[in-house]
């Protein structure tokens, strides 16, 4: 299992369902928590669910109507992860 795109599916699964279903993002914020996968997991954790702008790139793809094409994209968004203040 790839914990990065684990994070990754989570983070980006909750973000798109919270708005309309926060019921349905909660077990998907639980279980990024739960991961423990770096400052992601601590954001969400200390925010008490997912963070608002993790990185300028995954707010990008958030708003993108692309979907990422291949596993080495989603590496590649993890690894330019710029950081956004909340």
């Amino acid at each position: 299992h790839d914990i990065q795109l684990k994070a990754l599916a989570l983070y980006i699964g909750g973000r798109y369902i919270e708005s309309r279903n926060p019921q349905m993002a909660d077990p998907l914020y639980k279980k990024l928590v739960n991961l423990r996968y770096g400052d992601l997991s601590d954001q969400a954790d200390r925010r008490r669910w997912f963070p608002r702008k993790y990185s300028r790139e995954l707010e990008d793809e958030l708003k993108n109507s692309n979907p990422l094409a291949s596993m080495e994209n989603v590496k590649d968004v993890f690894a330019k992860r710029t950081p956004v203040t909340e």
